[in-house]
């Protein structure tokens, strides 16, 4: 049986993962993150400080993550830590994001470029009350 479990990288729930985890006591749990990130979130190396749209949209998953009170990418640790636990595999699923994100880039026209860049800075300013907001709009 597969079961798929919704994350989110800035919400607390990693209890709610962890509990999953242990009630089905999984043989592999297989996570949406490359080798780079997954060591990155491991040894909770210092996010990338440039302007690039990554960096932008890392800067405002940390702001939105400790409004809620958890570190970016709880919920992937406590997966990782409960499978551990339970003996499962863990299976890092994702391609290399980086090279996605430069093929993506490359593949952008100048417009599109621009607005990611205004989306990016745009979310340096939205705040708990937007998200939680466009939460709702998706999931209603």
């Amino acid at each position: 049986m597969i079961t798929l479990l919704g994350v989110g990288h800035v919400f607390d729930i990693g209890q709610a993962i962890r509990a999953e985890i242990l009630a089905r006591r999984p043989k592999v749990v297989a996570l949406e993150l490359d080798p780079v990130r997954y060591h990155a979130l491991v040894n909770r190396m210092p996010r990338s400080r440039g302007l690039s749209p990554i960096a932008l949209l890392a800067r405002f998953q940390v702001r939105i993550a400790r409004q809620y009170g958890v570190e970016v990418g709880d919920e992937m640790l406590a997966a990782a830590r409960t499978a551990q636990e339970v003996g499962a595999e863990v299976v890092l699923i994702d391609q290399d994001s980086q090279a996605i994100l430069r093929q993506v880039w490359q593949e952008m026209s100048l417009r599109e470029r621009i607005r990611l860049l205004a989306s990016a800075v745009g979310g340096l300013f939205t705040g708990k009350e937007r998200v939680e907001a466009e939460l709702q709009r998706f999931y209603h």
